[in-house]
């Protein structure tokens, strides 16, 4: 009767270790924020809402830790400072949440870049569709991607909306 003991307790101590293992891996650590920080140059590509074409144009940004879980980004587009912006990325409820996204995955890239997903539901397009709304935040010590992926709802499909590339300066 003790052996059955013995292998129901160890099942129940790999269940609880399972579950830490998931836990920390779709949590945000200051490790992780602390390598966006500093000033990025390169360039956005988006999908025209009207011409269903990629255009691509010249996109900085500065990123600033003003708070210990609260980033600031600082957008610049050289050739449109009107559309110049300022947004603010809070990450909260133990590094499981960016703003209003849940954070779904983050893991370590072969040559050492960190990958953060987050998704949310949402609207999308020129019409208001409902969709999930996915970022991909990808960092490493001098490279910085953030891609915008929408599905639609009712559709297989995920569609790249935009994708910033920036290289440290």
């Amino acid at each position: 009767m003790r052996p059955i003991y013995v292998i129901i307790s160890t099942l129940i101590l790999y269940v609880f270790c399972i579950a830490n293992i998931k836990a920390q891996a779709t949590s945000i650590t200051q490790a992780d924020l602390k390598r966006f920080v500093g000033d990025w140059q390169g360039n956005l590509t988006y999908m025209d809402y009207t011409s269903n074409l990629p255009y691509t144009m010249p996109a900085n940004i500065d990123i600033e830790q003003i708070e210990p879980n609260v980033l600031l980004f600082m957008y610049f587009y050289p050739g449109e400072p009107n559309s110049n912006i300022v947004d603010t990325l809070i990450v909260h409820d133990g590094g499981k949440m960016i703003n209003d996204e849940e954070v779904i995955s983050i893991r370590k890239l072969e040559r050492g870049d960190t990958e953060i997903i987050t998704e949310k539901s949402g609207v999308d397009g020129n019409d208001n569709k409902k969709a999930r709304i996915r970022h991909t935040y990808t960092v490493g010590k001098n490279t910085l991607i953030l891609n915008k992926d929408i599905k639609f709802v009712g559709q297989k499909k995920w569609i790249n909306r935009h994708q910033y590339n920036w290289i440290k300066i």
